[in-house]
């Protein structure tokens, strides 16, 4: 039996409060922190998921608020972690995944 693969989702509420963000001038609209989650689904449909919150300070360049694109506050998500503690959460979640598959094929 092959080994399964991993699809990593990162993400955070468009629609709640994920994004801090500063209402007033000179800094409106700056994004100050985003609440993400990052979910791990193997081939094998065993699920895990992960939660945290990352803060940012203000940067050399601005996009509006309105012009923030997912990918792009993930992406800034990302790189403040850096690669070296994605790698880790990633490695946790595929862990959890391996622990649930082996915990229930035990049990059957």
């Amino acid at each position: 039996m092959a080994d399964p693969t991993y699809t990593y989702n990162w993400d955070f509420d468009t629609t709640g409060n994920a994004l801090r963000y500063n209402l007033n001038d000179p800094d409106k609209g700056l994004v100050t922190a985003v609440n993400w989650t990052v979910k791990c689904v193997s081939s094998d449909s065993y699920e895990s998921a992960m939660c945290g919150s990352q803060g940012f300070e203000k940067g050399d360049s601005f996009t509006e608020f309105e012009d923030l694109t997912k990918s792009q506050v993930i992406g800034w998500v990302k790189t403040s972690l850096t690669d070296t503690v994605v790698t880790e959460i990633e490695t946790k979640l595929k862990k959890q995944n391996n622990r649930r598959k082996n915990t229930y094929n035990w049990i059957r």
